[in-house]
Parts: C-alpha cells; structure tokens; sequence
C-alpha cells in the first residue's frame, strides 16, 4: 500500500533525488552528482522560501520512497499578470516498468489535492520528454501542451566564425530599451507564455523586454546590443550562475533569465552569431568551461546555429499548462 507524506520528514529524500532526478546535463560533464545535489538544495529553498502554502508530496511504497514533487506560486508571474500562476517541479519518480504509472498517479493526486484550497488559475510544469507516464497522467489531470526546449551544451572555446560585417557589439544605454521592446513586439516568436491565449500576448512580450531591464538595471549581468547603421537590432543577456559557482566550485551560466531577440527585419544577416560570440568572449574572461543553452524546438535556425559553435543535445523538456 502506498503512503504520502510530505518533504520536511522524509529520510533519504536527497539520495533518492541525485539517483533518479534528470537534470538538463544528461550525458554532459555537468551531469555531476555535486550538480544534482545543488539542484535538490535549490528545491528545498523554493519550499521554505515561499510566502505562500506550498504543496509538497513524497510517494512512499514498502518503506521506499518511489516519488517526489512540489507545487508552490510564481510570485513574480502572478504580481505581472494579475492572476494566481503557480509550477509543479522537482517531478522525479523511480523507473519501474509494472507500477510507474501507478507512482505517477498517486504522486499528482496528492499534489492536487495538496493545493485544492489554493485556488490557482494557472499551473505550468516541465518535464522530461521521455517521461511519457508523467505525460499521461499530466494530460488526464487536464493539463495540455504548450511548448518544446531543446537543451543543449557547449565548451568554450566554442567554434566561432570571422564575420566581416556591418555590425557592431557594445553595452546596451538606456535608450536602447525603447527598440528592444520593439523588437519583441514586431517578432512572431515561440514562448509557451507568448503563445497560451490565457495571457495577453504584448503583455507576456514585455515580460521578456522587463528581464532585460532588470539585468542592466541591477546590475546581475550584462546586456549588450547589436547596431547596423546606428539602428539597435538585436540584444542579448549574458549572466553567471553566481549561487552554482559558489556552492559547487562549477563556473557556468544562469539558465534562467536570459534571453536574445533580433529585430526581424535583420534576421538572416549573423546578428545572433555576433552576439552569441559576443557574450562567449565574456565567459570566457569570467572562467566558464561549459555552458548550457537551448532553443524552443520549433527555432531551428537557433538550433542549427548552436550546432555549427560545437554546442550538442543535452536533453528536450516539455512544458504543459492547466487552467482553471
């Protein structure tokens, strides 16, 4: 008979999570058991550190722990748009070809009765794509699909080509911000936030426009520009991981608050390449070996790009939404 109990009590929960949890590194010489270990310290901070309930679930079956996952609000998201947004994540659930879907379930159900009284109106969960037990059991609990990520990891050094162009690199100013937002709006790009009619979609746009200001204004990275004639036409954000440096000794970047975005009418001209070469020069100089990037699977134009600089598939994650 299978028992729930919640995280705070759970003996061996940690060993459980670095033998079983996939990591974006799968493969990759970041997919260290030091890594993994820093990611479960990470989920217990998103437990405590939330104002919010949060709902935690550990499945238990014969005294072995065979599942593990939270639910707890995106405080940021929720104050932007003006809705209750909150995410599954730390899913991990031990392989096993006869009961797995039965973990799965009971894993969810637990969950969703854990925050039952919450009142979300909406919840987003990333998963491995190979985890299609999950998958199933995510869709029959009415969450559907909204995006694909291709993560993908590359040592620096990176290949990078000599473009002899009109373009040049340099540090964004503060009126570059009023053309960066114009590039979003003008870009049919993918983002499961973009795309899911639950949320405006110039609004979700300016979201990614307000990372940007957000690194440049406090300085949590850099934001560098590209300029053909005068005229900004792309940007991007290059940030370290300071909290991976300084708990695990690994120099990479942050993999989340990033972004790139080209002026649509100057795509096709090497303006990511630039960029991209840009911001590797910068790592470079700050010690990172190994960098973990990625494209939404229906870019393959970035996709390919990262390909010719050496970068290879780590891992493919989906994100799925429910509303309510």
């Amino acid at each position: 008979m299978m028992i729930t109990q919640s995280w705070d009590i759970t003996v061996g929960l940690h060993d459980f999570y670095v033998e079983n949890a996939n990591t974006f590194f799968i493969n990759t010489k970041l997919d260290t058991e030091i890594v993994r270990s820093y990611e479960y310290t990470n989920l217990f901070r998103k437990l405590f550190a939330s104002s919010y309930f949060v709902s935690d679930v550990v499945v238990i079956d014969k005294n072995e722990i065979v599942a593990m996952g939270i639910c707890y609000p995106v405080e940021y998201l929720s104050n932007y748009f003006g809705v209750k947004v909150g995410v599954l994540d730390g899913l991990v659930v031990k392989k096993d070809v006869d009961k797995e879907s039965d973990y799965v379930y009971n894993l969810l159900h637990s969950l969703m009765l854990g925050m039952e009284d919450e009142r979300y109106d909406f919840l987003s969960c990333n998963v491995p794509s190979d985890s299609l037990e999950l998958i199933k059991a995510l869709e029959a609990y009415g969450f559907y699909y909204a995006e694909g990520f291709n993560n993908m990891c590359g040592r620096l050094p990176s290949q990078r080509k000599i473009i002899l162009g009109d373009t040049i690199i340099r540090e964004a100013y503060e009126e570059d911000f009023t053309e960066i937002e114009k590039s979003y709006l003008n870009s049919d790009f993918p983002s499961h936030l973009v795309t899911d009619p639950f949320f405006d979609e110039k609004k979700a746009k300016r979201l990614y426009v307000q990372n940007f200001r957000n690194t440049w204004e406090n300085n949590l990275g850099k934001v560098w520009v590209a300029t053909i004639d005068m005229k900004v036409v792309g940007a991007l954000i290059g940030k370290i991981d300071e909290r991976v440096k300084e708990e695990t000794g690994i120099v990479t970047n942050a993999r989340s608050g990033m972004g790139i975005i080209v002026d649509p009418k100057y795509r096709e001209q090497a303006v990511a390449q630039e960029l991209l070469n840009r911001r590797e020069s910068w790592y470079e100089d700050q010690g990172v070996e190994w960098q973990i990037l990625g494209a939404n699977i229906s870019n393959v134009p970035m996709i390919r790009l990262l390909e010719k600089k050496g970068f290879r598939h780590a891992s493919t994650t989906i994100t799925m939404h429910k509303r309510f």
